[in-house]
C-alpha cells in the first residue's frame, strides 16, 4: 500500500504552490482561447502518454509575467531547499496534457507549472513521497529537481508507471503551461 499524504503543499515534499500575478490572469485567458484551435502532437514513450501544444504565443508571455512578478519568490522557496536559479539556458516553455505517466523536473532543473484548464486532482511525487493535491486553475506549482506531477488514479496513489496499472482507467491531467529553471545546489 503506497502511502499518501494530502496536505498544503511544501517545496520539501516536492512542490509548492504560488498564486499566479494579477497582471498574468488576461495572457492565462489568451492562452487558453489559443490553444483551442492547436490540435496538440502525441509523444508517447511505453506507457507514458503526453500531448504537446508547442509553445504558443501567450506562452512567452505568461512566463515573462511569472519571472518579472515572482522571481524574488521563486529564490526566496528554493532557498529554503538550499537551490538556487544558475544562470544556463533554460528549455523553452510549452503546454501539455498529460494522461499517463506524468511529467518529469530532471535532477538540475526546478519545474514551473501553471494549470490553465479545470481543476484537477493530482500527486506529487518526489522519491518515496506522494502528496495528493486539488491544482486549481492560475495556481503555480514550483517542483523540485526529480520530482514528477501526475494524475491522481481512482486509489489515490498517482502510481502507473507499473505495467497495466490503470490502463483501463480514464485519466486526464488537464492544459497546463510547463518549463523548467536551471537550479544548482548551494552551501552555507
Amino acid at each position: 500500500m503506497t502511502n499518501i499524504s494530502v496536505k498544503k503543499l511544501s517545496l520539501v515534499d516536492g512542490a509548492e504552490e504560488l498564486d499566479l500575478p494579477d497582471e498574468a490572469a488576461v495572457i492565462l485567458d489568451d492562452l487558453r482561447n489559443e490553444i483551442r484551435g492547436i490540435t496538440p502532437i502525441v509523444k508517447q514513450q511505453g506507457v507514458k502518454i503526453l500531448y504537446s501544444y508547442g509553445t504558443p504565443k501567450s506562452c512567452g508571455k505568461l512566463f515573462s509575467a511569472i519571472s518579472h512578478h515572482k522571481v524574488q519568490e521563486i529564490r526566496k522557496i528554493l532557498s529554503t531547499v538550499r537551490l538556487k536559479p544558475k544562470d544556463a539556458r533554460m528549455p523553452k516553455p510549452e503546454i501539455v496534457r498529460v494522461e499517463r505517466g506524468g511529467v518529469y523536473t530532471c535532477q538540475d532543473f526546478a519545474g514551473l507549472a501553471v494549470l490553465i484548464s479545470d481543476p484537477v486532482r493530482i500527486v506529487v511525487k518526489m522519491g518515496s513521497k506522494r502528496v495528493s493535491h486539488e491544482w486549481e486553475p492560475g495556481k503555480i506549482l514550483l517542483l523540485m529537481p526529480d520530482t514528477s506531477l501526475q494524475p491522481n488514479d481512482k486509489d489515490g496513489t498517482g502510481n502507473l508507471e507499473a505495467e497495466g496499472k490503470g490502463m483501463d482507467k480514464h485519466l486526464k491531467l488537464s492544459d497546463f503551461f510547463y518549463t523548467m529553471i536551471p537550479v544548482e545546489h548551494y552551501h552555507e
